[in-house]
C-alpha cells in the first residue's frame, strides 16, 4: 500500500433524495448516438465544498 493513501471516504446519498414515484428512466433508442447514450440514467452523490460533503442530490438525465 502505497504511503499516504486511504480509502475514499464519502456520503452515502442514496435514501436523502428520493425521486418522485412516476419518474421513468427509459433506455435511449438506436438513433441515439451512444457518446450521448452512456449519460442517460440517474446519478446521486454529494456536492463537496472545501473537501467535505455538503448535501446529497440527484440527477436523472435523458438523451433526446
Amino acid at each position: 500500500m502505497a504511503v499516504g493513501l486511504r480509502p475514499a471516504e464519502g456520503r452515502d446519498c442514496r435514501d436523502e433524495t428520493p425521486l418522485p414515484a412516476d419518474v421513468k428512466l427509459i433506455a435511449p433508442g438506436p438513433d441515439i448516438a451512444p457518446e450521448a447514450a452512456r449519460f442517460a440514467g440517474a446519478w446521486t452523490g454529494a456536492w463537496k465544498e472545501q473537501d467535505t460533503d455538503t448535501i446529497c442530490a440527484t440527477l436523472a438525465a435523458r438523451c433526446l
